[in-house]
């Protein structure tokens, strides 16, 4: 094949693989849902304050109620759940705000834990006796009838039960939605509100908002400033302030102070003693009485040591009399007898060696004739027993065998000293 033949053939090899490739191309856009940025999940109002931004309206941040003291008309704080538990200075703060022409938007703690600032602004919280009559079903018809094609292929199980749903609107019939008749609108505002707590206050009411549960919203005149109270403030949070009409109620909301200054309340994390001692002091209180106890227990080992005493050092002779006092008490007089006078006959021999070849009679004879030893006893102390168990036989007996040791050492009866009487 020519040069230029080849050439052609590339060009057609060519053409084909590009038509089939276009044939089979289809070109279509993905979407992924991204986790919030870091600066969204720890502002939950931030979408709001941009949006206020964007309304010329000025946008700060307090972590304190008593800041809103100094401040007056034209200035709303909105404070959130989770605000602690205000102190007098920061309710008499709140009380001087709202007297200065300002508009406080607070939103109601859970029915479990107290709410001082509710309390203090004489609006009480109850549970709803009732659940909603919402079938599921009016849902899925509802979403079924939608025409709008929505991708939801992303994780939902990383979210919670409420954000599982995309920026979508809701079923007009769900409960986690209000139908607001606001004034100087054309048409009922449809606002996000996962209900909650019913709102009720014993103070005269201008605006109050109705849910299937019960009393959502309350907006009363206090001085010269006003009060809305609400059991959901998540409408405005990022997540939602986008669906629906939250955004427009948010703005209306804010209308009626006239605000030119939106204040966000959000509180200062005082540490783990403060939760402590908040949510846990009976805990607290049982470890420091535990602590205070043991404390005491162990207190008298502290201060300066004691002295030991002097070791109590005793004679041999002492233990000698303990011993004897301990046998004659359990009736063993035979027994220090016998001991005493086999010791007095081997005093005997060790002195007098020659008795050893006498016979006892003679031994005896010996005894009584050289040292003057009573005959009975001289008996005794040559056979080395006696029979003796009364009190006058026993003591006579140790008498001789005493008198016969200091016969035979000189020395010890020019030493020895009488034993007390006991």
């Amino acid at each position: 094949m020519s040069r230029t033949g080849q050439v052609l053939l590339s060009i057609l090899l060519l053409g084909i693989c590009v038509l089939l490739f276009m044939a089979a191309y289809e070109r279509r856009s993905e979407e992924e849902w991204q986790w919030p940025s870091p600066e969204a999940r720890a502002q939950p109002f931030l979408a709001a304050e941009r949006l206020l931004l964007a309304q010329q309206l000025q946008v700060e941040h307090v972590d304190s109620l008593t800041q809103l003291q100094s401040l007056g008309p034209h200035v709303t704080a909105l404070v959130p759940a989770n605000r602690g538990y205000p102190g007098p200075a920061a309710l008499q703060a709140v009380d001087d705000f709202l007297a200065n022409g300002g508009h406080l938007i607070i939103e109601s703690e859970p029915l479990y834990q107290d709410d001082p600032l509710f309390d203090h602004l004489g609006i009480q919280r109850s549970d709803p006796d009732d659940e909603p009559d919402f079938d599921e079903d009016d849902e899925a018809e509802s979403d079924d009838e939608d025409d709008t094609d929505f991708d939801l292929d992303f994780e939902y199980d990383d979210w919670a039960d409420r954000y599982k749903r995309p920026l979508r609107p809701l079923n007009p019939l769900s409960p986690d939605l209000l139908q607001v008749d606001w004034p100087g609108q054309s048409a009922p505002l449809v606002v996000s509100s996962r209900g909650g707590e019913i709102l009720s206050s014993e103070h005269y009411s201008d605006r109050m908002l109705q849910g299937w549960d019960g009393v959502r919203l309350l907006q009363q005149r206090r001085g010269s400033g006003w009060l809305t109270a609400l059991n959901d403030i998540s409408f405005a949070e990022n997540w939602r302030i986008g669906r629906h009409d939250n955004a427009e109620f948010l703005w209306q909301l804010l209308q009626t102070g006239d605000a030119e200054r939106v204040l966000f309340f959000r509180a200062r994390n005082e540490g783990l003693f403060v939760w402590l001692r908040t949510h846990a002091w009976k805990v607290l209180a049982s470890v420091a009485l535990l602590l205070l106890l043991a404390g005491w227990q162990a207190m008298p080992r502290f201060g300066a040591l004691a002295a030991d005493p002097e070791p109590v050092r005793r004679r041999l002779g002492d233990h000698l009399l303990a011993s004897g006092r301990f046998l004659w008490s359990h009736g063993e007089r035979r027994r220090l007898l016998t001991r005493a006078l086999l010791h007095a006959r081997s005093e005997m021999y060790r002195h007098q060696p020659h008795l050893r070849l006498l016979d006892p009679m003679a031994q005896a004879q010996h005894l009584v004739e050289r040292w003057s030893v009573p005959p009975a006893a001289a008996q005794a102390i040559v056979s080395g027993d006696a029979q003796a168990t009364d009190a006058i036989p026993f003591v006579q007996m140790l008498r001789a065998c005493r008198q016969l040791h200091l016969r035979l050492r000189p020395a010890l009866a020019s030493s020895a000293v009488e034993a007390p009487d006991e």
